[in-house]
């Protein structure tokens, strides 16, 4: 067996050497390059020789997406298998990055069995795909001839024959060779024979695929399953159709790269053929019917020219060579149309995804038999407001009972909004019962969620935080903050407002931070309101902010016209009545009122 070479690129030299041993030890041959120049030299001269890169995204001079646009322009790299490795593990980057044609992802710190098993895939692959090309130039040519065919296959030893058969047809045969492989044996593997995502996910962790593909093409249900391939040649147009007998898929998740995926070891056959091999993939009714596409010279033996689909992609003119103008326009429609199906199946699935998630979000927020408990058992009025400024939001509050004369509220603010804060808010929720005993200690309490919180956000986000515990019995409020905006109090008996100190360092930023516990007095008759950003930054009389004297004069104001009968709507509706929405931030309020004892 020939020993994989691997081209390792990183600026960092410890990241190198860890990488080299780590592959070292499974014998690799690794070559190092501390830069994109030097790496992009070595692949000059020598590129053919190596089964992977590991580049690493940030490097001075040439970084990593240069360097990686610079392989997939070359045809004689194309194929090669880039594993993007970086610290940014922002969504945006990853699908940046897989757009440019890095099929494989890892983000640091590295986890040792991810990088092996990613690692081996991609070398599997590149192994396969060399295979493939090999056999091709073995082939006869007579199919450049053929007009129109029909085949049939049921394995995938049969599959990956006739997709080096058919390859001869094509304008260049070493890269349709690997569309044609991949979309073949996905029509057997998770067509005919109905091999899940998961499923191979786990047959591939265990050694146990083709031993699984074997049982099944033998069991009675999928022995008569074929898989039917038509070939046809016009001037100007190649078309290759695809069509098992399987219940179908779900095709639209799999054109593209989804960041999920790239961390995994298949995967990306689908995207690969419409990328590299492809002018066009198709797919038809419930996806077990596929439709490539490759744009041609007239002459079916001209095969001297530089495929259109290569040049419109390298930079050169994307007229050059093209089909006539009624077939390219034709072809464009054909293009929108599906295009728009697709964007519109994507929306809805998103909407659907969103939607379950915002419920998801809302059960994390305290139930209404929680608030009633803690309503009577410590004579107190609970109110809260939750709006999120998209689908998803970063903010959170939270009850939690005590005992008999003390409970517990708490509102937190994640930096950002949308989809990233809100799982930051997931991870929170997770945390909150890991310390109970530590629950009445505001301070402590918010010590050591900073600490795990540290451990756990990536770098750059973090939380404001303030976590509240009334005692009725002491008439007094005790309380910590993590640079969370000033929690306001008031007695509604004499409209008074004053605002509390709420200086400190929010969570996830720092280790070993302590908080102080604060106290303050709160009688009968107090009034409590904690509240996120929002209602301090948001604009409501032209472009003007509240401010944190708007936040008292609201409170105050309504304390005035209601006295101690005051709501969170009472106080909340003179700034969501004249203010933008959707907000800029997502908005919390929590407010808590002690009913006066009686005359």
């Amino acid at each position: 067996m020939t020993t994989p070479r691997a081209l390792v690129v990183d600026d960092n030299r410890g990241n190198r050497e860890m990488l080299a041993g780590l592959l070292g030890a499974l014998d690799y041959d690794v070559v190092p390059a501390s830069d994109g120049d030097e790496a992009w030299d070595r692949l000059e001269r020598e590129g053919s020789s190596f089964d992977v890169v590991l580049l690493d995204r940030r490097m001075p001079r040439m970084d990593g997406m240069e360097v990686l646009a610079r392989i997939k322009a070359t045809p004689a790299l194309k194929a090669l298998p880039v594993i993007m490795q970086t610290a940014a593990d922002s969504e945006a980057e990853v699908i940046e990055g897989i757009r440019a044609g890095a099929f494989y992802y890892l983000t640091k710190p590295y986890q040792p069995q991810a990088l092996l098993s990613v690692t081996a895939a991609a070398v599997a692959d590149h192994a396969r795909v060399r295979a493939l090309q090999r056999d091709v130039n073995t082939r006869v040519s007579a199919l450049l001839m053929m007009r129109d065919g029909r085949f049939q296959f049921r394995t995938i030893t049969e599959a990956r024959d006739l997709a080096t058969s058919l390859a001869a047809a094509f304008p260049d045969p070493p890269r349709q060779v690997i569309g044609l492989s991949e979309l073949m044996i996905n029509a057997v593997e998770h067509g005919n024979l109905g091999i899940t995502y998961d499923e191979k996910t786990s047959l591939l962790a265990s050694g146990r695929l083709d031993e699984e593909v074997a049982a099944r093409l033998d069991q009675p249900e999928h022995r008569d399953k074929t898989v039917e391939v038509s070939l046809r040649q016009d001037p100007g147009r190649i078309e290759v159709t695809v069509a098992d007998q399987g219940a179908g898929f779900d095709w639209r998740r799999y054109l593209e790269m989804d960041p999920q995926r790239v961390f995994d070891a298949h995967g990306r056959g689908i995207a690969l053929a419409r990328s590299i091999s492809f002018d066009s993939v198709t797919y038809r009714g419930q996806g077990n019917q596929v439709t490539a596409v490759v744009f041609a010279p007239d002459d079916p033996t001209d095969r001297t020219s530089t495929p259109n689909h290569e040049k419109g992609r390298s930079g050169a003119s994307p007229l050059a060579d093209t089909p006539p103008d009624h077939m390219r326009l034709a072809s464009v429609e054909e293009r929108l149309i599906h295009t728009r199906a697709d964007l519109e199946a994507y929306r809805a699935r998103l909407d659907e995804d969103l939607g379950t998630a915002r419920k998801m979000q809302q059960d994390l927020l305290p139930d209404a038999e929680l608030m009633t408990e803690i309503e009577a058992r410590h004579t107190v009025r609970l109110d809260s407001h939750f709006e999120s400024s998209s689908e998803l939001g970063g903010d959170l509050f939270g009850l939690h009972a005590i005992d008999s004369h003390r409970f517990a509220l708490w509102t937190v603010d994640f930096s950002g909004h949308g989809v990233a804060a809100a799982l930051n808010t997931f991870r929170l929720h997770a945390l909150l019962s890991e310390f109970p005993e530590w629950m009445q200690h505001p301070g402590d309490y918010l010590s050591l969620l900073n600490a795990r919180l540290k451990s756990l956000l990536p770098t750059g986000q973090y939380a404001t935080a303030l976590y509240a515990v009334v005692d009725t019995r002491a008439d007094v409020l005790r309380y910590a903050a993590a640079g969370a905006p000033p929690p306001v109090l008031a007695d509604t008996a004499t409209g008074a407002t004053t605002q509390c100190e709420s200086a400190g360092v929010p969570l996830g930023i720092a280790d070993g931070i302590l908080y102080e516990t604060r106290s303050v007095p709160f009688p009968p008759g107090s009034l409590l309101l904690l509240y996120s950003d929002a209602l301090l930054e948001s604009g409501w009389e032209e472009s003007r902010a509240l401010g944190r004297q708007g936040v008292r004069d609201l409170v105050g104001g309504a304390i005035a016209a209601r006295g101690a009968s005051v709501t969170l709507t009472d106080i909340l509706d003179p700034f969501l009545n004249r203010v933008t929405r959707p907000l800029s931030d997502d908005l919390t309020a929590l407010m808590c009122l002690r009913h006066p004892h009686p005359a």
